[in-house]
């Protein structure tokens, strides 16, 4: 999720907008600091098209992954090919939470 200054796109106020993931964020080349074109995907969800590239002045910096998770400070991970970071805690707090969410999802 990115944080972006107010702003007004067919009439909501956007404050935040998706970025999915690292990957993403890579092959976009987006750094902090960045202006930003952004749409809303769908007419619903606010996404990070790509930056602004002739507006950098060199104070903007890369984003970079979590080595930790911010929840339990486990070293964080991929699995095998997989785009997401994962907690290496199996007792991890956010872990347990989401597992729980998922499980009552489903039928």
């Amino acid at each position: 999720m990115a944080q972006v200054e107010p702003v007004n796109i067919m009439g909501v106020v956007v404050k935040n907008a998706t970025l999915h993931n690292y990957d993403e964020v890579e092959k976009k080349d987006l750094k902090i600091g960045d202006w930003v074109f952004i749409h809303r995907a769908g007419e619903v969800i606010p996404e990070i098209i790509a930056p602004i590239a002739e507006s950098r002045d060199g104070s903007e910096r890369d984003i970079i992954p979590p080595e930790y998770c911010p929840i339990c400070q486990s070293k964080t991970y991929k699995e095998g090919d997989k785009i997401a970071l994962l907690c290496s805690n199996i007792q991890c707090p956010a872990r347990e939470s989401q597992g729980l969410e998922w499980f009552v999802s489903k039928h």
